[in-house]
């Protein structure tokens, strides 16, 4: 009903270069990343009229189509620190220019749910041999999502998330491990992929290592 026996497969290329640099006895690890990708033909599933039935071979009204792709480069940068003997420091930052060939909407080439700017920190610190716990924020810069064939701007979210993972050794090959995690921190109302995501959540479980 959708499909097409002609469709191409999908065709890209990409290059990426990096550098990793260690400082203060290694316990300072920064890294940076330059990536390019260019995806010269896709597989897209079409419903936005282009696909007609009484032009198409195969009579159908929306379905798979091969298109033009896009191109997506920019940067990314971390940096890891041991401040103490048992916490581990840790960011990262990544620049996006993620634009289409062919216009996703009218005047929109910008491709969809790829937002230019994400940041992120991370905090680990080891309590005991036992006992660890995290901190986590992460962030983005606005984004475009389509919805019902629009294109919409949407905030980017800043989400902390923070956790407790307690590991008890039950023999040289296993152990049990107890966690608990909560997700969206400040309640930030934020959406993904045009939908609204949970409030603050608390989760928590049983982990058996063999």
């Amino acid at each position: 009903m959708y499909g097409d026996p002609g469709l191409r497969p999908d065709r890209s290329s990409s290059i990426d270069a990096g550098i990793d640099q260690t400082m203060w006895n290694s316990r300072i690890r920064l890294s940076g990343t330059y990536f390019y990708t260019r995806l010269n033909e896709v597989v897209v599933f079409d419903t936005s009229g282009a696909i007609n039935a009484v032009t198409d071979p195969l009579g159908r009204n929306g379905g798979y189509r091969n298109t033009r792709g896009g191109i997506a480069r920019g940067a990314e940068f971390s940096a890891s620190v041991a401040a103490t003997r048992t916490l581990q420091l840790t960011g990262a930052y990544t620049y996006t220019d993620a634009r289409q060939q062919t216009p996703l909407a009218a005047g929109v080439w910008r491709t969809y749910e790829i937002p230019q700017h994400q940041y992120s920190m991370t905090a680990t610190q080891r309590f005991s041999t036992r006992l660890t716990g995290f901190f986590l924020l992460s962030a983005s810069s606005d984004y475009l999502a389509s919805v019902s064939g629009r294109a919409f701007q949407f905030k980017g979210p800043a989400r902390g998330q923070a956790g407790l993972s307690y590991r008890r050794p039950m023999g040289e090959f296993r152990a049990i491990r107890i966690y608990g995690k909560a997700d969206n921190l400040f309640n930030q109302t934020y959406f993904e992929n045009g939908f609204r995501t949970p409030g603050r959540t608390l989760t928590g479980g049983t982990q058996f290592e063999f």
